[in-house]
């Protein structure tokens, strides 16, 4: 695929079929027109669970002859109805179809996943400091700042970090009142000053972080030296000097950054420094899509950007290993749906645990 073709979401596409998308004439981000998004979530699972009884399979039931379809007395089909009681709103700025360069300024699937697993596993975001690589529009930003102490969203398209804040002031009804916004004169997270977030702001914040700075591309995983104490410096998105201290970072999370090779690796790169200089455990929870296509080297349906990241997925394990330290890494399945959209069976999402012994060692 060429960088000046133009791709869209099935996300958008749902929603326009639901009527929940709408351009805004005067608004633009960059050379895209803006498309305002209602995204609808249940924010409880009790609901789910009163519809997979409702709608179970009972073989003392003859007239239930299939798993999930039962007849009334006229042998007329009885369908399973959704509850709504509990329905809330994630409202969003984005683009419709962008270049490939600019694919953050759409919402994908895999933030959808990504955005169900943080509500179907709210304690491990409960009071956490959270940082999301590739935050794109903020969408899961937004749904952390729900549980986590602190959200910081970083992106490295100038566009996606004004649509990320903007969309993180829109939807401040939804964060918890124990998520606090760093002050402008504070440049680190673990600084002892705090301060609550203006009425005119989120509690998300907002920083430019590029993955190919933090190491160069002739780099592999462990050809540099690392050393503990990273800290990434930045701006946040009123240009303010900013500092992320990753050593202050509970969980990581990403979704949909895997569709080229080079983009993958820089991926990789950033997160074992982050993962490897940390004093602390740490959680990277990473949402993928499995992309079919045609490939003239298989001759045949092939997903070669999925191969290539579970390659860097196995060699991220080995390194660990090699190391003396532990990490493990699972494959996440049976994540109830909070979000109304078409799931895929080709998304998967990743979640990475890293144990920490008192002592960190110096990669050669």
């Amino acid at each position: 695929m060429q960088p000046d073709e133009e791709v869209v979401s099935d996300v958008h596409l749902f929603l326009l079929e639901l009527d929940r998308t709408h351009q805004l004439p005067s608004r633009h981000f960059g050379i895209y027109p803006v498309y305002f998004s209602r995204f609808v979530f249940r924010n409880s699972a009790e609901e789910e669970d009163e519809e997979e009884e409702e709608t179970a399979y009972h073989k003392s039931d003859e007239k239930a002859y299939y798993k999930g379809l039962q007849l009334d007395d006229d042998g007329d089909l009885i369908l399973p109805r959704r509850h709504t009681t509990c329905s809330e709103v994630v409202y969003l700025e984005h683009a419709l179809k962008t270049r490939l360069p600019d694919v953050g300024l759409q919402v994908w699937p895999g933030c959808m996943i990504l955005c169900d697993f943080i509500m179907d596993n709210r304690m491990t975001f409960d009071d956490k400091v959270v940082v999301e690589l590739g935050a794109g529009t903020g969408f899961s930003s937004i749904v952390a700042s729900m549980f986590a102490r602190r959200v910081v969203a970083t992106d490295v398209n100038a566009d996606a970090l004004k649509a990320c804040s903007y969309n993180a002031t829109l939807n401040k009804h939804l964060i918890n009142s124990k998520c606090s916004k760093l002050s402008a004169t504070t440049t680190t997270l673990s600084s002892s000053s705090s301060s609550s977030s203006s009425s005119s702001s989120s509690c998300v914040e907002v920083c430019h972080f590029d993955w190919f700075s933090l190491s160069n591309e002739k780099d592999n995983f462990s050809s540099t030296k690392i050393s503990s104490g990273l800290k990434i410096l930045s701006t946040d998105d009123t240009g303010t000097d900013f500092v992320l201290d990753m050593d202050e970072v509970d969980v990581l999370i990403a979704s949909d950054v895997v569709y080229s090779d080079d983009v993958t690796d820089a991926f990789f790169r950033s997160v074992y420094k982050i993962l490897r200089t940390s004093l602390k455990c740490k959680t990277l929870v990473l949402s993928v899509e499995k992309r079919l296509n045609f490939t003239l080297e298989d001759l045949d349906i092939a997903s070669p950007a999925y191969k290539h990241f579970r390659d860097c997925l196995a060699h991220l394990s080995d390194l660990f290993a090699e190391n003396g330290e532990k990490i493990t890494i699972d494959l996440v399945t049976d994540i109830r749906q909070y979000f109304e959209y078409q799931r895929s069976h080709y998304l998967e999402l990743w979640r990475l645990f890293v144990e920490k012994s008192d002592q960190i060692k110096t990669v050669a």
